[in-house]
């Protein structure tokens, strides 16, 4: 379509870090957040195996980063394809941190193109 703007696709649906964690059996540990904040930073600047980011994406724990999809919806009459949860569980398996084979990539379609 050939619609002007920005727009967010996502599934529809979100998921809780703590949701997000148990469904890959990690345990969840509540600390202040500046104490997370330095643990990060030391990790990121060690290069860690598991500092996958730098700790200002804390920040997305932090404040929740929750989008909505119903510009596109609307626009162009776009639907998802696959749920949040689907996405995230497809995404975790591709990693090996959960059971079963990762699903094909879903494919953007729009109605009409």
């Amino acid at each position: 379509a050939r619609e002007g703007g920005a727009f967010n696709i996502a599934g529809d649906g979100l998921m809780t870090w703590r949701e997000s964690a148990n469904l890959i059996g990690q345990r969840v540990q509540e600390m202040k957040f500046t104490t997370a904040y330095r643990i990060s930073a030391l990790m990121w600047k060690l290069h860690a195996p598991k500092a996958e980011a730098p700790p200002g994406n804390l920040n997305f724990v932090r404040y929740p980063w929750i989008l909505s999809n119903e510009k596109l919806k609307a626009s162009v009459g776009w639907e998802p394809t696959h749920e949040t949860r689907e996405v995230f569980e497809q995404t975790m398996r591709a990693k090996g941190l959960l059971e079963g084979s990762p699903e094909p990539a879903a494919t953007l379609r729009v109605p009409g193109a």
